[in-house]
C-alpha cells in the first residue's frame, strides 16, 4: 500500500471517512505558501483584559480611520459588560454595563447603535449608544421568550426573531413587533439575506437549552419574506430535516447548517426549490458534537467559519467549509484550535468572528464558567503547528516499510517531530525528530523502521521559532502475510 498526502489533499479535507472530509491542521496556513503546508497563525489569550467570555462579537471599523475596533458583548444573568476592544494594540478603549441576560439571545449593529437581545429569562431588547458608550437595557420588549432572538442588519433595517414572528428596527427609535409571522407552532431561530428576500429558519416547537428542553432533532422549515408584503412567500417555503442552527449567504448561495445527528452537523444548501445536503461534519466519531451558538459563525472569502467541540473535550475547534483560494478544492478543515484552562471540559463556543483580514476572535466558556477567549493572528510562518494525517487502514495487518517527508530545505533552527498512533492508541507516541542541527539543509527525510499496524495515524509538529514548509507525506506499507 502506498499513500501520498500533498497540500491539495489537505486543502480538500482528506479523511479516512470521505463523508466527513475533516482533518486537524492546527496553526497552518494552507493558502499562503505555494505548494507547501506551512505555519501561518498564532494565538494569544485575552483573559487579562476581558473578564467574561463574549457571547457576541461585532466588528466596527467605522468609528476611526486609524484603528479597528471589536465590540465584545459579554452577557451575564446579573450584570453583563460591553467592551470596545482596540484590535491594533489589544487594549480596551471603553466599557459599558449591560442589563441582566442582555446579549445572550442576539446582538447586532445599525448605525451608531448596538442592539442586544435577552434570552429565555427576559424579553428585554436593549441598545448601546456607541458615541456616548451608554446602555439602555430595557429599550423595548419581545413578545416571546426564547434563547434565540437573532438580530440581522439587512437593507438598512435590523430584523429579529421573536417566536414565530419577525421584529424590525428601522432607526434608533422605530420598532415594530410583528412585521410578519410564519406558521403557528414554529419558532424562528436563524436569519440571512437572500437576494431581495429575508430567509427565515424556524424549528417546529421550542428549543431552549437554558431551560433543559430535550434537544431532539426537530423538523425545521425555511421561509422567505420580501420584507414588504404582509406575509411570507408560501410557495417557496420548504422543510429541513433536523434542527436548524444557522443560515449563511455565501456569494448568493444560501447555506443551512443543521444538527440532525448526535455526533455531527450537516451543511446543506438551497437549490431554489428544496434543501440539498452537501457535507457532514464530525469532530470525533462516536461522541456527541456540541453545536455552536448563534454567533459562532462567520464568513470570509469563500469559506464559512464555525466553532465546534465534542462533549467532554477541552479543545475548541474553528472549522472552515469552502475554498481557501480559487485553485483549492472545497473542503472542511480545522486550522485553529483553542483550549480550556486547567483541562476543564468546554461547555459552549459562543463566538467566532473576523475582526480584520488577519485577526480572528474566538470565545467560549468551560464547565466551571471560566472564560476562554483567543485572538488568532496571522504570523510570519515561524509558529507552532500540527498536521494530522487521516487514519490509514488497508483492511489487513500491515508492516510500515517507509515514511517519507518532502519539504523545503531546512534552515538554521528548523526542526519537526513525527508522532504516531498505532491501532487507535489513546495518546501520541513521539517517534522521530528531524532538525537542521542533525541533518543539515536537507529537503527530504525517510524512515524505514518497521511498524506493525491495522490502523495508523501520524502527526507532524513544529515548535515556535521554526519555519518548516512541508510539500508532501508518503506512507508505504506491505501486507504482513506477504513479507
Amino acid at each position: 500500500m502506498k499513500v501520498i498526502y500533498s497540500k491539495e489533499q489537505f486543502q480538500a479535507g482528506v479523511s479516512f471517512n470521505p463523508e466527513t472530509g475533516f482533518e486537524d491542521l492546527r496553526g497552518t496556513d494552507l493558502f499562503r505558501e505555494n505548494g507547501f503546508v506551512a505555519s501561518g497563525w498564532t494565538s494569544v489569550a485575552m483573559t487579562s483584559s476581558v473578564a467574561k467570555a463574549p457571547t457576541f462579537m461585532i466588528p466596527d471599523t467605522e468609528i476611526s480611520d486609524t484603528a479597528s475596533f471589536m465590540w465584545l458583548i459579554s452577557a451575564s444573568s446579573t450584570l453583563g459588560t460591553g467592551y470596545k476592544y482596540k484590535v491594533d494594540d489589544d487594549t480596551i478603549a471603553a466599557t459599558v454595563s449591560l442589563g441582566a441576560n442582555q446579549g445572550y439571545g442576539g446582538a447586532a449593529k445599525l448605525g451608531n447603535w448596538i442592539y442586544t437581545a435577552g434570552n429565555f429569562n427576559t424579553t428585554n431588547l436593549g441598545r448601546i449608544n456607541l458615541t456616548a458608550v451608554s446602555n439602555s437595557a430595557t429599550w423595548q420588549s419581545f413578545q416571546n421568550t426564547s434563547d434565540y432572538h437573532e438580530l440581522l442588519p439587512f437593507k438598512d433595517v435590523i430584523y429579529g426573531c421573536d417566536g414565530n414572528k419577525i421584529i424590525t428596527i428601522s432607526d434608533s427609535s422605530t420598532y415594530e413587533t410583528n412585521s410578519v409571522a410564519v406558521e403557528s407552532g414554529y419558532n424562528n431561530v436563524a436569519l440571512a439575506p437572500f437576494g431581495e428576500y429575508l430567509a427565515i429558519g424556524s424549528i417546529k416547537g421550542s428549543y431552549n437549552p437554558s431551560q433543559a428542553t430535550p434537544a431532539g432533532y426537530y423538523k425545521s422549515k425555511l421561509y422567505f419574506w420580501d420584507t414588504i408584503s404582509s406575509s411570507y412567500d408560501e410557495e417557496r417555503s420548504t422543510t429541513i430535516d433536523g434542527r436548524i442552527l444557522k443560515l449563511v449567504n455565501k456569494k448568493g448561495v444560501l447555506y443551512a447548517i443543521v444538527k440532525d445527528r448526535a455526533d455531527s452537523i450537516m451543511i446543506n444548501y438551497f437549490d431554489g426549490q428544496a434543501i440539498q445536503p452537501l457535507k457532514r461534519v464530525t469532530i470525533k466519531s462516536g461522541t456527541t458534537m456540541v453545536e455552536p451558538q448563534l454567533d459562532a459563525f462567520d464568513l470570509r472569502g469563500d469559506q464559512i467559519y464555525m466553532g465546534g467541540h465534542y462533549s467532554g473535550s477541552v479543545e475548541g475547534k474553528v472549522l472552515t467549509y469552502g475554498r481557501g483560494n480559487e485553485e483549492a478544492p472545497v473542503g472542511v478543515l480545522n486550522p485553529y484550535t483553542f483550549y480550556a484552562p486547567g483541562s476543564i471540559a468546554l461547555s459552549k463556543i459562543y463566538s467566532v468572528k473576523w475582526a480584520t483580514p488577519d485577526v480572528l476572535f474566538t470565545s467560549a466558556i468551560d464547565a466551571s464558567s471560566t472564560q476562554v477567549t483567543k485572538i488568532f493572528k496571522e504570523a510570519n510562518g515561524t509558529f507552532a503547528f500540527a498536521i494530522l494525517t487521516p487514519n490509514i487502514s488497508a483492511g489487513t495487518t500491515q508492516m510500515l516499510s517507509r515514511l517519507k517527508l518532502n519539504f523545503k530545505p531546512l534552515v538554521s533552527g528548523d526542526a519537526i517531530t513525527i508522532h504516531h498512533k498505532v491501532n487507535y492508541a489513546s495518546s501520541w507516541t513521539s517517534w522521530k525528530s528531524i532538525s537542521f542541527t542533525n541533518e543539515g539543509a536537507v529537503s527530504t527525510y525517510s524512515i524505514t523502521d518497521g511498524l506493525e499496524f491495522d490502523n495508523l495515524q501520524f502527526q507532524i509538529t513544529q515548535g515556535a521559532g521554526d519555519a518548516v514548509k512541508i510539500k508532501n507525506i508518503i506512507i508505504e506499507s506491505e501486507d504482513i502475510d506477504k513479507i
